[in-house]
């Protein structure tokens, strides 16, 4: 409407603006006198400036039309209807001054309380339907795609008419989807839906026809319950001689004329989860009159399981975190979730969650956003409740670690946010860890390989044989003895458990949470629901390996919510833990019992503890110690060795020298020695002296040149690998 007004107004000041050029020869201090005439109203005299006439007429010139939009709606937007009975919705299009040529809509409804059983009935501005209306009941959409060539321009354009049949009593919201499109006749497809007007329904039982049924156990038809057992109940009336009921899931089901007698309430045990219905009618005289619908609806079962997201992460080193989730429920309907975040190392943080005062579990929506939190482990909870009261429950656990390494670019490594280790120490470091891990690797191989050899001859270490020869002794001696006190020890243990079974009267606590696994650095905590509220629920924990239990004592709220979280860490161990609910000195027996086992994660001296990031903050701190220490023992023994060798190299090059000085010598005189040799010869043969001569003294040359000259090549070589 806002949009019209404005074109009307742009158009009627642009046809008319001629009329008002004689402005410009006006003074701007000159009155003048306008007579407005705007959609039909009566004239309106204006006398003002003639300056500011002239720059508002020009600002209304000059300014566009206001972009146009068209609007989808649903006829009624609101309505009551009884179950069973059928409904038509209607689809209207303002195309708010522009002419359409195609729409595309899709529409949303609730399978489980609407059905359609026609999609389009009656006129409609479509001419050509460009696919054909299509309805899935299944999945609550219907599909309508519709034409009109030359386009048209409507305020109140019907599209279609679809009837619903109502199948389930509640509420339905019929809307339009984000898909739908709107188009344009600009011969571009341009979509100018930009507003729908969606519907809502209430659909209840047809009023009564019958019989004035109530119910003590489920008074009201609209709510879910979560208890099975059915109670109804309706008022005597001397007019009716007999009454036909029964229970069903047909909502509109009409009881058969077999007589049930005159009594006036009825129960039913063990009702399954869903919908059910009682139908009733009363016999006055010989008629039958009408019947009575009652809706009986019953949830017994919690929502389904589900996961919770955590960004960026489960553990992090970000202090701001956004936690979703999202659980169904096969029959109610989820109503809402409630959380709870319960810090693990910090136990004097829990210590208020522990009061009587201080809320369990706070309501929420999904996504939660937590922020600031401190350095730490948590456990997240959330409870999805449905509309009967049902829940259950999802955990997570979040570590919050604090950044003892970060990488900076073009920097190297940051330690603690104050220190920056270069990118080459870096790789100095990882090559000597690595060069270390190696060697440990090997030596660490030979004493696994002795030791492999050391048991498959099955021999004992020496200091371990005094210990065995030790346990043998006392074995033989109070074996028996310790079988029959662990034996009395056990029967005893279990008398007073029978002993509460066959006296108490109240149930034991149901726990709902609890960890299996912590470590002696996280806070242990156990909660659950009482039968009762404000009840005193007594906590057990006790060691297995010391036999110490330790008892705590906290009271359930309102709602019999209990939870208990230690005031202290736990040392490293396996753990039993069990309840106990007291009310009014009266005790239940105990709960089941279950294991928690702690992990060793921070070291304990006295009153002091060590966490595990300080211990490994102290570890890389003396590995980085030891590997300068190697970094510089290494160093300085490659630098002795350098000038050791070089003296080495220079006491070769001087035996190498005398040798090659010698070799000449040696092989000049055998040379000479065969050279006079065979000049002294007689007649040109030798004697078998000079024979025997001759070939010692080849013999003594060909070793000279051979043995000598491979001991020099071998030094050569050496020579060169050391260098």
């Amino acid at each position: 409407m806002r949009g019209r007004i404005a074109n009307q107004l742009h158009q009627l000041f642009t046809v008319n603006i001629n009329k008002f050029s004689n402005l410009l020869i006006l003074s701007f201090k000159d009155k003048i006198t306008l007579e407005v005439d705007i959609l039909g109203m009566p004239k309106l005299s204006i006398r003002a400036n003639a300056g500011l006439v002239f720059f508002a007429l020009l600002m209304i010139f000059i300014t566009p039309p206001a972009t146009q939009a068209a609007t989808l709606s649903i006829n009624p937007t609101i309505g009551t209807f009884s179950l069973g009975s059928t409904f038509s919705a209607s689809i209207y299009i303002d195309t708010e001054g522009e002419s359409i040529n195609l729409f595309d809509i899709y529409l949303k409804f609730p399978a489980d309380k609407l059905q359609i059983i026609s999609p389009a009935v009656g006129k409609s501005i479509a001419a050509i339907w460009t696919t054909i209306p299509t309805v899935d009941n299944e999945n609550g959409v219907a599909h309508l795609q519709g034409g009109i060539p030359k386009g048209i321009n409507t305020t109140d354009g019907l599209i279609t008419s679809i009837n619903f049949r109502v199948r389930r009593v509640g509420e339905a919201v019929i809307k339009f989807q984000d898909n739908s499109k709107v188009l344009l006749n600009d011969g571009k497809g341009t979509d100018i839906l930009r507003d729908v007007i969606n519907a809502i329904y209430y659909f209840t039982l047809p009023p009564p026809a019958g019989p004035h049924v109530v119910s003590a156990t489920h008074p009201d038809q609209g709510k879910w319950y979560q208890s099975g057992n059915l109670v109804l109940a309706w008022p005597s009336d001397p007019k009716i001689s007999s009454y036909s009921y029964v229970l069903s899931d047909n909502p509109v089901e009409t009881p058969d004329d077999i007589s049930e007698g005159l009594k006036t309430s009825i129960g039913y045990n063990d009702l399954k989860s869903g919908i059910h219905y009682f139908h009733i009618k009363g016999k006055g005289g010989d008629a039958w009159g009408g019947t009575t619908h009652f809706a009986v609806n019953i949830d017994r079962d919690p929502p389904a399981e589900f996961s919770i997201e955590v960004l960026p992460g489960i553990k992090t080193v970000g202090r701001n975190l956004v936690v979703s989730f999202f659980s169904s429920d096969r029959d109610s309907g989820i109503d809402h979730y409630e959380y709870k975040l319960v810090p693990l190392n910090n136990p004097k943080g829990t210590a208020l969650v522990r009061g009587a005062t201080e809320s369990f579990f706070i309501e929420t929506t999904s996504p939660i956003a937590l922020t600031a939190l401190d350095i730490g482990s948590y456990d997240f909870i959330v409870r999805a409740y449905d509309k009967a009261g049902n829940w259950s429950d999802e955990r997570t656990r979040i570590e919050i670690r604090r950044t003892i390494f970060r990488l900076v670019t073009g920097e190297g490594l940051r330690i603690w946010g104050i220190y920056t280790v270069p990118w080459v120490m870096i790789w100095i470091i990882a090559s000597i860890i690595i060069a270390l891990l190696l060697y440990s690797g090997i030596r660490f191989r030979k004493w696994h390989h002795g030791i492999i050899s050391k048991k498959s001859l099955g021999a004992i270490p020496v200091e371990v044989q005094p210990l065995v020869d030790e346990l043998k002794r006392y074995r033989n001696k109070y074996g028996k003895i310790l079988i029959l006190i662990l034996s009395l020890w056990s029967l005893l243990g279990l008398l007073p458990n029978t002993t509460l079974a066959e006296t108490a009267a109240l149930p034991a606590p149901y726990v709902t949470l609890a960890p299996s696994n912590i470590t002696n650095n996280e806070v242990l905590y156990i909660g659950g629901k009482t039968t009762n509220t404000n009840e005193a629920v007594i906590v057990y924990i006790q060691s297995e390996q010391t036999g110490e239990t330790f008892i705590e004592r906290v009271m359930s709220d309102g709602k019999g919510d209990w939870f208990y979280s230690r005031a202290g860490f736990l040392p490293a161990g396996r753990y039993t833990l069990w309840v106990q609910a007291e009310l009014n000195d009266v005790k239940s027996p105990p709960s089941p019992r279950f294991d928690v086992f702690v992990s060793l994660s921070a070291l304990q001296f006295g009153a002091s503890r060590l966490s595990r990031e300080a211990l490994y903050l102290i570890i890389i701190t003396l590995f980085l110690i030891l590997a300068f220490v190697l970094i510089a023992y290494s160093a300085f023994h490659f630098i002795q060795g350098r000038k050791k060798h070089k003296l080495f190299l220079d006491h070769v090059k001087q035996v190498e020298s005398g040798i090659m000085r010698g070799f000449a010598v040696l092989k000049r005189d055998i040379e000479a020695e065969l050279v006079a040799l065979r000049k002294n010869r007689v007649n040109g043969e030798f004697s078998s002296e000079e024979k025997q001569k001759e070939s010692e003294l080849l013999r003594d040359f060909e070793w000279v040149e051979k043995y000598v000259g491979k001991e020099i090549w071998e030094m050569k070589i050496g020579e060169h690998d050391l260098s």
